[in-house]
């Protein structure tokens, strides 16, 4: 249920209230014989999402803000988890109620009709409010793979050239804070912050009809985990 209110032509603010669910299941793989021998199942996973935010744009069209406060409050939340008795394997257990709250902000400006500068950033503070089962982790330990810091930033550049085609040249820069890497907290998993920058050229024929484009990845050489799992 969603309830918005147009402050003025260039302003909208909105009020957001949403359930959801994740489906249970079964743990398919374990290094160990798993407890009875019998698969262990995991239950339904619900979210209750509450959200506030404002859409902005200026008479002109050339700035856009949006920024959004939220709450999602779980029960009975998924996480992977790596206990003993499954002999070193990841499986999915219940971790009772957890709260994932934050904020995000991102904006467009279009100063003229060639360029373009886009960017955002988002907080995130993750915390588990109770455990219960056989989680073997305590409640004061960070969600794994969720930064509490992230931001964004890109800029285009479009040249016309002789002939009414043009190339648009666009840098994308983006930062993430240190991430646990399990949900254990395991010092040896945890990556550390780090900033990633790509390069795009796309060229444009000047019927419009076609388009190529050429693209480097992480410019920097930047190293960082793709995924973590401890043994």
């Amino acid at each position: 249920a969603t309830l918005s209110y147009d402050v003025s032509d260039e302003l909208m603010t909105y009020a957001t209230y949403s359930e959801g669910f994740k489906s249970g299941g079964f743990n398919p793989r374990y290094l160990a014989p798993a407890p009875n021998g019998e698969a262990i199942p995991y239950d339904p996973e619900y979210v209750t999402l509450y959200e506030v935010g404002f859409k902005y744009v200026n008479d002109s069209n050339s700035l856009r803000l949006n920024g959004a406060f939220f709450m999602n409050d779980y029960e009975d939340i998924q996480v992977s988890t790596n206990p003993d008795f499954t002999g070193g394997a990841t499986i999915t257990q219940n971790a009772a109620q957890a709260e994932i709250s934050g904020m995000e902000l991102e904006f467009t400006w279009v100063p003229n009709t060639v360029f373009i500068l886009e960017g955002g950033m988002g907080y995130l503070n993750a915390r588990y409010d109770e455990l219960e089962g056989d989680v073997q982790f305590s409640a004061s330990n960070e969600f794994a793979r969720i930064p509490e810091w992230s931001a964004n930033l890109a800029a285009s550049y479009i040249i016309d050239l002789d002939g009414g085609a043009s190339i648009t040249p666009r840098l994308d820069w983006s930062y993430k804070s240190e991430m646990q890497g399990t949900a254990e907290n395991d010092a040896d998993v945890v990556q550390d912050s780090f900033q990633v920058l790509n390069a795009n050229v796309g060229f444009t024929s000047a019927s419009g009809d076609w388009s190529a484009n050429l693209g480097v990845t992480n410019l920097t050489d930047e190293e960082y985990l793709l995924s973590l799992i401890h043994i």
